[in-house]
């Protein structure tokens, strides 16, 4: 299994995490790569990063919107 901001989604061989994304946007508030942070196994990664990442079994994944301060 994997979890994305608490969802758990079928793992399978090969999946990317913008495949996963696309997956959970159907049913979910939408996430996206760009203008979060994104957090994968308590390591927070880099949008471009997150692009090319391929999952695992059991990986933990969050997306946070980026706040801007003023």
């Amino acid at each position: 299994m994997i979890y994305l901001n608490g969802t758990m989604f079928e793992y399978r061989p090969g999946m990317s995490l913008p495949e996963l994304v696309e997956i959970y946007n159907i049913d979910n508030p939408i996430i996206a790569i760009d203008g979060f942070m994104i957090v994968v196994n308590e390591i927070a990664i880099t949008a471009s990063q997150a692009r090319a990442l391929l999952l695992q079994e059991n990986d933990k994944i969050f997306f946070a919107p980026m706040l801007t301060g003023g």
